[in-house]
């Protein structure tokens, strides 16, 4: 079992701790004639902006400048000085004067008439000339907010709009919660965001693969790129630190992203491709080499953290170096409490080896079921199992990146990458869910690109079992789906998929048997009626399977239920595309039950 450690980082994190707290400077004097909005450039702000992490008196806040347009502060220049600003009015109004600041407004309105909050922020020349700053304790609860960055000479970034959440304490009716993971920009454009962007939510919630760190790989991706991510090395994989800034800045220029981010915050955990497909500790990329490589994690992670508007916490092991973590806990009033966790840096590695065979399509292994194994770490799983015995939420969210509820198919494990590969832990925090009697207890799920509605278990062995929550995952919004995989690779399906050949041979004749003879000639929505409806048999826990769709989902909190609403958008082939509602169901308060109100035609 992998206990933290400073291997987040190769050598420890190269982060300023204001950097890390987000440290702004306030002003009250007049910068004139500095610092005065005159005109907007998409070229000096062209990630736009971001906010992220609410809390009831503030959030983070982010943008990023053309190098070409500014300066920047170095980090010796901020640790420098920073106290100096802090305490001295006079020597940041002469600081300001020099090419290192951005101007963050914060109104209640978007023309900024009677801004709340102007301060200077610095942009951060080693970190990609970033600008990340926490307003927590500057704003006022459950109010909405504009924001903008202004440089020393006028130019102006997009206009923001951002919601801090309700007291701790406060009773709030209803709340809603964007739920989205899994977006390749080779793939296809992110439509579904601007329909996200336009619902009434209170934020979003992304549990990662915001970014894949590959270009081109025919085993989940199209096998031609739809758009295309020039990396700094010119390797289609990103390796280096500037590879992994060059995708988080490519992406960023996504129209649909843009608007999603300028209107909501996120709440945002990374999964496995923000560093390497099924990624385990210490920082192994399976598919590339079983060695651990710590430069490429640490750079992963550098970019990460550089880009991500995410509040961190600390860790400090006994006698070394503190580190970073990402898992958090997130207040909703007195409704609902988040827990997002971390389920990629501190796992074990697969349970019966690093081939496909072993890792998909698989029957299994005694060391599966090994109670040394751990996805959490020590460490995160107490802390969350500690949370949710001491929650005083009526609602408990679990933002967790892959499937918890078991998934076989004809008798095997579709995929020991999820929770499948981890049942004694998987178990263990079943079993504290119902021993301490947690309330309402739903994992918002990503990473299989697929919409599942589904009853999770106090265990999954042969015999009765008491469903203790429920779990809901989202489908993609750009990569590919199961059935668009297929239909993209047809006629080499069985070379393709990362699944050992002959056995998927013998699954596929054994309920198709037309499918290989006929070199797969039958309609492939055909051939996934009958798989969506073979998952359901084996796995009755399951009650909603649909890979068939690009979208996302909204969650809704009341006093009385928790209702969830899928949406899936016809093509993101072009630049625009409309939505259609894809599942809806709804769980009762003070029950495990889902009650579903719309499905699809498939399943």
């Amino acid at each position: 079992m992998n206990e933290y450690g400073s291997y987040i980082f190769k050598k420890g994190h190269p982060f300023s701790s204001y950097f890390l707290e987000g440290t702004i400077f306030p002003v009250t004097e007049n910068l004139y004639p500095f610092y005065s909005a005159s005109s907007y450039s998409e070229n000096v702000f062209p990630q736009s902006v971001v906010s992220g992490d609410p809390t009831s008196s503030g959030m983070i806040l982010w943008t990023r400048i053309d190098p070409s347009y500014i300066e920047g502060a170095s980090n010796k220049k901020v640790n420098t000085e920073a106290e100096t600003w802090k305490t001295d009015p006079s020597h940041l109004t002469d600081s300001a004067a020099e090419d290192v600041f951005v101007l963050v407004e914060i109104a209640q309105t978007d023309d900024f008439s009677v801004p709340v909050l102007r301060a200077l922020a610095p942009v951060w020349s080693e970190h990609d000339y970033v600008v990340r700053i926490d307003t927590d304790t500057y704003l006022e609860a459950d109010s909405t907010y504009c924001y903008r960055f202004i440089t020393k000479n006028g130019w102006t970034s997009p206009v923001g709009r951002c919601r801090t959440l309700p007291g701790a304490e406060e009773e709030i009716k209803e709340v809603s919660i964007g739920h989205v993971s899994c977006q390749d920009y080779t793939n296809g454009h992110f439509t579904a965001f601007t329909h996200l962007a336009a619902e009434d939510i209170a934020f979003f919630i992304h549990l990662g693969d915001y970014v894949y760190e590959v270009t081109g790989n025919a085993d989940y991706q199209a096998p031609d790129n739809f758009r295309e991510v020039d990396l700094p090395s010119g390797s289609p994989t990103a390796y280096t630190l500037e590879d992994y800034r060059q995708l988080y800045k490519t992406y960023r220029t996504d129209f649909h992203l843009q608007r999603l981010h300028e209107r909501h915050a996120m709440v945002a955990v990374w999964d496995d491709h923000e560093y390497a497909n099924d990624t385990y500790y210490p920082g192994v990329a399976p598919d590339d080499d079983l060695e651990p490589n710590m430069e490429r994690r640490s750079f992963a992670n550098q970019a990460w953290f550089e880009h991500m508007p995410c509040r961190f916490t600390y860790q400090t092991e006994d006698g070394a170096e503190s580190t970073l973590a990402v898992y958090r806990h997130i207040e909703i009033g007195s409704l609902a409490g988040i827990y997002m966790m971390d389920e990629r840096l501190y796992r074990d590695s697969f349970p019966c080896g690093n081939e496909p065979a072993d890792r998909y399509f698989t029957d299994g292994c005694a060391e599966r079921e090994s109670s040394e194994r751990s996805m959490l770490g020590s460490r995160q799983r107490e802390w969350l199992l500690d949370k949710l015995a001491s929650s005083k939420s009526k609602w408990n969210i679990w933002g967790n990146q892959v499937q918890v509820t078991q998934l076989k198919f004809l008798g095997r494990f579709i995929n020991l990458d999820s929770w499948d590969g981890f049942p004694y832990e998987r178990n263990t925090i079943a079993r504290a869910i119902a021993n301490h009697q947690v309330p309402n207890f739903i994992a918002l799920t990503g990473d299989f690109h697929t919409f599942e509605a589904s009853h999770i278990q106090e265990h999954y062995r042969s015999g009765k079992s008491k469903p203790i929550g429920v779990e809901f995952m989202v489908g993609p919004i750009s990569s590919n789906h199961l059935i668009e995989t297929t239909k993209n690779y047809a006629d080499h399906l069985l070379e393709r998929v990362p699944l050992p050949i002959k056995e998927t041979t013998d699954a596929v004749e054994s309920y198709v048997p037309s499918v290989i003879k006929e070199g797969l000639k039958l309609p492939v929505t055909r051939l996934f009626t009958e798989f969506q409806n073979i998952i359901k048999v084996e796995n009755p826990w399951i009650q909603l399977f649909d890979s068939t769709s690009h979208g996302y989902a909204v969650l809704t909190l009341s006093e009385t239920k928790a209702d969830w609403k899928a949406y899936a958008v016809d093509t993101i082939e072009e630049l625009e595309s409309p939505k259609s509602l894809l599942l809806h169901c709804e769980v009762p308060e003070g029950e495990s039950v889902i009650r579903v109100l719309k499905k699809n035609t498939y399943f």
